[in-house]
């Protein structure tokens, strides 16, 4: 397996404990009942970060040395049943803002649905460019419920559960662009393990979390619980095609020098 490749594998253990440090301090440091904030000198919360960050870093360093190796990663194809998570994931959060009397980013996140759904059947192929149409509104869809937590003046504006709902659903709107990209047909870049990475990283540092703090009582509203489906689907699609990244191989092709030596070759 290629130097680049390891780093993008590193980058999954790490989120996962990254994930697991964040729930456990909402579940021991975190208390609503006094502020919406951390317990002071819990170090928790930091370390959750620190490997949030380790997870982003790998990525950045996989990309990086992909690119100067000369081993660029193979594209993730459409259709493809990886999307299949963010498709059920938009869906039960489309529910719950209906449940939440949010309509607006209800109806996108069920379009959103929609769009992942439609990206993981044959039709992918056949009307790509109308697929592309819909999958706009996964973007709107990001950007209108991250508005309405910022603007929510119930909860204050630094509070953990609206910093890490905020990031998480920044990261599922870059990653849902990669999505887009891949349903275009378009070529691939370096920032597509990079963004692949950040979803798997701050997704699942957001979603998990924040489903914990529903189920035992500590949200401050549904609304905020609602976020927690589609990140979460979000960040297992992504997972998938960190996977499809690493395990994907490049076409063979010649090498100059080895074009060169054929060249000089006497038939």
């Amino acid at each position: 397996m290629k130097l680049s490749r390891i780093f993008l594998l590193l980058a999954l253990p790490y989120s996962a404990v990254a994930m697991i440090l964040m729930t456990v301090a909402y579940l021991v440091a975190y208390r609503p009942d006094v502020s919406n904030y951390f317990t002071n000198g819990s170090p928790l919360p930091i370390q959750a970060a620190v490997f949030a960050c380790l997870a982003v870093a790998f990525g950045v360093v996989g990309a990086i040395l992909s690119k100067r190796l000369g081993t660029p990663f193979v594209k993730p194809s459409a259709p493809s049943f990886a999307v299949l998570p963010a498709a059920l994931g938009s869906l039960v959060t489309a529910v719950l803002l209906f449940i939440a009397k949010e309509p607006l980013p209800a109806v996108l996140f069920l379009l959103t649905a929609v769009y992942f759904a439609l990206s993981a059947s044959s039709l992918a192929k056949r009307y790509a460019s109308a697929i592309l149409w819909v999958g706009f509104a996964s973007v709107a869809a990001t950007v209108v419920l991250n508005a309405a937590y910022y603007f929510d003046m119930a909860v204050e504006m630094n509070a953990p559960v609206k910093i890490l709902l905020q990031m998480g659903l920044l990261a599922a709107m870059l990653y849902c662009c990669i999505e887009m990209r891949i349903s275009a047909g378009l070529t691939n870049g370096s920032f597509t393990p990079i963004l692949t990475v950040l979803a798997v990283a701050l997704c699942g540092l957001s979603s998990v979390p924040i489903a914990v703090l529903q189920f035992v009582g500590k949200l401050p509203a549904l609304a905020y619980f609602a976020a927690s489906p589609v990140l979460f689907g979000i960040c297992v699609t992504a997972s998938l095609r960190l996977c499809q990244l690493i395990a994907a191989t490049e076409p063979k092709t010649a090498t100059t020098e080895e074009a060169t030596e054929k060249e000089r070759t006497p038939e």
